[in-house]
This record gives structure tokens, sequence and C-alpha cells, in this order.
């Protein structure tokens, strides 16, 4: 056996790999959020961070907006059993439409306001009507999110 084979990565070999990404994304994106309201509670602090630990923690918040996303698309819609708000005809056809940099900006600006991440669907279903979607995320929020977010006084994750 040469060293190409051994290293050779067969298609049932990424669909493993895919599996166990998508099975562990909901611990590895809390995990992520862990690390970043840590880095947000050091950065406040009178020493601060180095930078090193500002690139460091820039990779692993740009990591996390991904399991992010992805947590969103897939766990939170089998959970909450609906597809996130996210116009996505409009948001493409605006992209397409875009002819400079000021156009791309207020393009950003507005397509930011869609549920691009579990928080934002979250945000929605807890001040939304009572119902198993409420219930399901208030207690996501609580026993998740709330206790360790640092950045906000009244200790509610937004």
């Amino acid at each position: 056996m040469t060293a190409l084979q051994v290293l050779q990565v067969t298609g049932w070999v990424e669909l493993g790999l895919l599996v166990i990404l998508l099975a562990c994304a909901p611990e590895m994106l809390w995990v992520h959020y862990l690390a970043v309201m840590n880095l947000a509670r050091v950065k406040r602090t009178e020493a601060g961070l180095t930078r090193l630990s500002t690139a460091v923690g820039t990779y692993v918040l740009l990591r996390g907006y991904f399991l992010d996303f992805l947590c969103n698309m897939i766990h939170m819609t089998a959970l909450l059993r609906e597809w996130p708000q996210i116009p996505w005809v409009e948001m493409f056809k605006g992209l397409f439409a875009v002819r400079s940099f000021a156009a791309f900006k207020a393009w950003v600006k507005v397509t930011l306001k869609y549920e691009w991440i579990v928080t934002a669907r979250l945000t929605r279903h807890i001040d939304g009507p009572d119902g198993r979607n409420k219930d399901c995320c208030l207690y996501l929020r609580t026993e998740f999110l709330d206790r360790f977010d640092t950045r906000r006084p009244d200790g509610i994750h937004r």
C-alpha cells in the first residue's frame, strides 16, 4: 500500500465525517459560545486581550458563526418544525442588483435582519405567542445561554 492510498479519502469517509459534524454541531456551537463569552469577559478586564489571543479568538468567533448557521438551518429547523424566516429569492435578487460598494453595504444591512443564527430564531419565538416553540426556545435560552452571557447586565441573551 502506497502513501497516496493511505491518504486517499473515499466518499464513505467523507459521508461519515459529515454525519459526525452534524451530530456534534450543537455541542461544538455551545463550546464555541462559552469560549467567545470568556474572551469577551477578559477583553473588558484591565489586562485585555493580546494580539495573539485576539487573532485566535477571531478564528473561534468565525468558526462559531459557521456552526451557528449550520445548527440554525438543520437542528433548529428539525426542532421547531419550521424554516428560518429568510426570503432567499429577494435576497439573491438584491445581491445581483448591487452595482457599487455603497449598495453592497446597504444590502448587507438589510440581510442581517434575517434569521441567520439561532439567537434570532430564539428571540422571535420567545417574543411570539405561547406554544410549544416558545417553551422550547425559552428552555434553550435559559439553560444554555443566559447564565453564560456576560455582555448584558440583566443576564438575558439577545
